[in-house]
C-alpha cells in the first residue's frame, strides 16, 4: 500500500474548488470497519489545466453510528503508521476523535476530546486538526486543545482571545506548520482566522461579511502574537496556507 501523505487534507485555493474540497475530506473520512472498500476517484486541481485524477478507495466510517457527525478532519501520524480523525457529533456539536491502526480498515470508537465533571462533553465543535510530529496534535474549538501522545489525551491550552476590536476569532482550517528547511524543526505555527459581520450575514447582504486575519506562534502554540489583518483576505473566511515547491507561502 502506498504510504499516506503527511497532510491528506487537500487545500484548494479558490471558490471553484469548494465542492471538491468537501468531497475529498469525505473520501478520507469515509471508512468503516464493516464495509467493503469501493473504487473512487480523487480530483487534484491543476491550475488552468484539467484536474489530475487519482484512483482511490473509500467506505463510510459513520454509517452505523446513528448520530450526527460533521466537519471531518484527518491526519497521518507517521511515527506510528496511524490515522487520527476529528469529527463533531450530535447537537450541539462536540469534538470527538477516533483512530485507525490499519490505514482506515478499522477504527476505534469515537471519544470526546473533553468532558466536564458530570461526564458531559463541553468543547463545542472542533476544527483545524493539525499534526506537528513527535505525537503532538492540535484541535481548536472554543478553546485550544493539545495532545503530546498522538491524540490519546488532551490538555487545555486556553480560550481563543478575541480580535482587537472585540469580535470573535473564528477558526476553520488546520494550522500551517512552518519548518526549517534544513533541520525540519518547527519555526512557527501560522493560524488563519476571520471576523464576521453577523448582521450582514444574517440579512443575506452578500459577500464581504468576513475579514481574514493571521496569528503566529513561535513556541508550538503555547502563546500567540496579536492577529494581523491581511488586506488581501478582505471578504475571505476559510483560508488554508501551504508552501509551494518554490518556497513561496500561498493562501
Amino acid at each position: 500500500m502506498t504510504p499516506l501523505p503527511t497532510n491528506p487534507q487537500c487545500a484548494l485555493a479558490n471558490g471553484r474548488g469548494r465542492k471538491k474540497q468537501h468531497a475529498l475530506l469525505l473520501v478520507f473520512a469515509a471508512a468503516t470497519s464493516s464495509a467493503e472498500w469501493k473504487a473512487h476517484d480523487v480530483f487534484l486541481l491543476n491550475g488552468d489545466a484539467p484536474p489530475i485524477v487519482l484512483p482511490a478507495q473509500h467506505h463510510v466510517v459513520t454509517e452505523s453510528w446513528d448520530r450526527v457527525a460533521a466537519v471531518p478532519y484527518i491526519v497521518y501520524l507517521h511515527e506510528r503508521d496511524r490515522v487520527l480523525m476529528l469529527v463533531s457529533c450530535d447537537y450541539p456539536h462536540h469534538a470527538m476523535t477516533l483512530a485507525s491502526a490499519d490505514r482506515g480498515a478499522t477504527w476505534t470508537a469515537p471519544r470526546f476530546v473533553h468532558t466536564d465533571a458530570e461526564g458531559k462533553p463541553d468543547t463545542g465543535m472542533g476544527v483545524g486538526l493539525t499534526y506537528l510530529g513527535d505525537g503532538k496534535v492540535f484541535v481548536t474549538a472554543s478553546r485550544r486543545w493539545f495532545s503530546s501522545d498522538y491524540g490519546d489525551t488532551w490538555t487545555d491550552y486556553g480560550t481563543l482571545p478575541p480580535l482587537p476590536d472585540g469580535k470573535t476569532w473564528n477558526v476553520w482550517d488546520p494550522l500551517f506548520v512552518d519548518r526549517d528547511p534544513v533541520t525540519s524543526a518547527i519555526r512557527r505555527l501560522m493560524e488563519t482566522g476571520y471576523s464576521m459581520d453577523s448582521a450582514r450575514w444574517e440579512s443575506n447582504g452578500g459577500p464581504g461579511y468576513s475579514k481574514g486575519h493571521l496569528r503566529i506562534s513561535t513556541d508550538e502554540g503555547r502563546t500567540w502574537a496579536e492577529p494581523v489583518k491581511v488586506l488581501q483576505w478582505d471578504g475571505a473566511s476559510e483560508i488554508t496556507i501551504v508552501r509551494a515547491a518554490n518556497g513561496n507561502i500561498v493562501a
